[in-house]
């Protein structure tokens, strides 16, 4: 990552059918970037009461999205979470009423509140990371650790120095699991301005003891051609 000046920059905007996009380059390769983001609306927006239905993901078109950095060391979960809560609250605070109920698209335009809200949340925000010191090694030069303890126990020949490992040992703290549950599928395809739209199908298997089987059946999101 470019560590203490690491930068994600993500969108969130009220669609007409009064569904929420996510527009950011959260590029999945197989770790699940689409259920990450579906995650991180849900908890952004958990004042709404949004279920996955409700959510639309455009990810990884340059044409309309902005860029979230790269997908490295674990970063974007954090970085992209980052963003997207800060965007969601600017978002909902446009749609909240007086009388605190929350405005409908149509009634957003009608009284010219814009309905999309982009923010790009830099690590410099947080002040307690810096460089690592070259003479101690000590320092916190990134949010994104992944922190993990390893043990091997090796058993080597004296006599000939040939090493055998009898046995590997590995404990990762993952922090606040948001991983989702259940068998899942997702839809992807291009949004209809855009050339040769295709349609695939993914689906991942997920442990089954956090959200109904259904959970993920019906994200919707664009990739680029």
């Amino acid at each position: 990552t470019e560590g203490i000046f690491d930068q994600c920059t993500v969108a969130v905007e009220l669609l007409p059918d009064g569904r929420i996009a996510n527009y950011n380059t959260w590029q999945d390769q197989g770790q699940g970037g689409d259920v990450g983001s579906l995650m991180i609306m849900l908890e952004a927006f958990k004042p709404l009461g949004l279920t996955p239905d409700d959510i639309k993901l455009v990810q990884n078109d340059s044409k309309f999205c902005p860029d979230s950095g790269a997908t490295a060391s674990s970063r974007q979960h954090y970085m992209n979470g980052k963003a997207v809560y800060v965007a969601a609250n600017q978002l909902m605070d446009a749609m909240r009423k007086p009388d605190g109920t929350y405005r409908t698209y149509e009634e957003m335009v009608a009284e010219n509140i814009p309905t999309k809200y982009e923010y790009q949340y830099n690590n410099p925000e947080d002040m307690t990371l810096k460089y690592l010191d070259p003479n101690t090694g000590k320092g916190n030069p990134t949010p994104a650790f992944t922190y993990s303890l390893t043990v091997a126990e090796v058993e080597v020949d004296a006599k000939t120095g040939k090493a055998t490992c009898i046995g590997y040992w590995d404990v990762d703290d993952v922090g606040t699991s948001q991983q989702l549950t259940g068998r899942h599928t997702a839809d992807f395809h291009t949004p209809s301005d855009s050339p040769s739209p295709k349609t695939t199908r993914m689906s991942r298997s997920t442990p089954t003891s956090l959200a109904p089987e259904s959970l993920l059946s019906r994200i919707s999101r664009t990739t680029s051609t």
